[in-house]
């Protein structure tokens, strides 16, 4: 049985080179969440007809379910399960909750990419995360200032040792 991976996302390619850098540096098998922090509507009616899979539709895009396809086949061997997530509390509490309910064994956090929440509901987790009972991997993603490809589906082939770079 692998170990539980949360993965911070907010829907764009450029979020997954955290999940790529993750896959290329380790060993063994994960199951992994893709987690992206939405509040919760204070409505009635819509709290009535709410459905995180119609939410992470709205959120989502082709290219950026594609490219989670391609992360899958590359390294199918060391990834056991991924899906998407939705996490909506409000408080390290409801955090830990989670990580608890979802048996979280680390979080794997870029720590110089900057997330870009386009959807108002939109929420950066991390500050909670980092508060919260469990542990943390940071890396360091390198990432090219000039790429034609940034936020593109072929920014998920680029890989700096093709080219030399470390």
């Amino acid at each position: 049985m692998g170990k539980n991976i949360l993965v911070p996302i907010d829907f764009s390619i450029e979020s997954l080179n955290t999940l790529k850098k993750m896959m290329q540096e380790s060993t063994g098998t994960f199951n992994i969440i893709l987690l992206h922090g939405a509040y919760m509507s204070t409505s009635i009616t819509e709290l009535l007809f709410y459905s995180k899979d119609k939410l992470i539709k709205e959120l989502s895009n082709d290219e950026f379910n594609e490219a989670i396809h391609i992360l899958k086949n590359k390294y199918d061997s060391n990834i056991e399960s991924i899906r998407i997530d939705i996490f909506s509390g409000y408080n390290r509490a409801a955090f830990n909750n989670y990580v608890e309910a979802n048996a979280i064994d680390e979080v794997v956090v870029a720590t110089n990419f900057q997330y870009k929440f386009n959807n108002k509901k939109s929420f950066d987790w991390l500050p909670m995360a980092y508060k919260a009972n469990v542990k943390i991997h940071e890396l360091q993603i390198h990432q090219e200032m000039i790429m034609p490809e940034k936020g593109q589906l072929a920014e998920i082939f680029y890989d700096k040792m093709a080219v030399g770079q470390k």
